[in-house]
């Protein structure tokens, strides 16, 4: 009997190559997504040093010019918070995407492995099978041969 070849054999190559794929997508909008983070964080790091730096400087005396421009670059701040955390809330969402269709295609290439699994078990029976049939051929030319040297001797 001929080595096990499989039907679908391109068909489980490709969807494995596809799975590669998503892996390699979803692994880049993680980073994307970390990198959002980062931004975010940022922001808040500059918020958080502009009211340090703005009590340091209001800290003696109340000047008008430093607390407008530090009210003003608060704004701007909060502003820049809140589109980062609508990007952010984007990238989230695009990487929910990301990992849903990687599932789908881990459980394409899954169901692929399992066909191949079952049609490996046939081939594996039918050549078991096949086996069986040639040892009991022999089994039964040696007897047959046992019979006809016996058949001879006696005449």
């Amino acid at each position: 009997m001929n080595r096990f070849r499989f039907r679908f054999d391109t068909i489980i190559r490709l969807r494995k190559l596809r799975e590669e794929l998503q892996q390699k997508k979803f692994a880049a909008q993680q980073e994307k997504l970390i990198n959002e983070q980062h931004k975010l964080n940022e922001i808040k790091k500059q918020q958080r040093h502009l009211i340090q730096e703005t009590l340091k400087k209001l800290s003696g005396y109340l000047d008008l010019e430093v607390l407008k421009s530090s009210v003003n670059y608060s704004k701007k701040l909060e502003s820049n918070e809140e589109n980062q955390r609508v990007v952010l809330q984007d990238e989230k969402e695009h990487l929910e995407d990301r990992r849903k269709e990687l599932v789908e295609a881990a459980k394409e290439r899954s169901i692929m492995e399992r066909l191949y699994e079952s049609d490996f078990r046939e081939y594996m029976k039918r050549l078991d099978y096949e086996e069986v049939l040639f040892l009991d051929d022999i089994g039964a030319s040696a007897y047959m041969r046992k019979e006809n040297i016996a058949r001879q001797e006696k005449e």
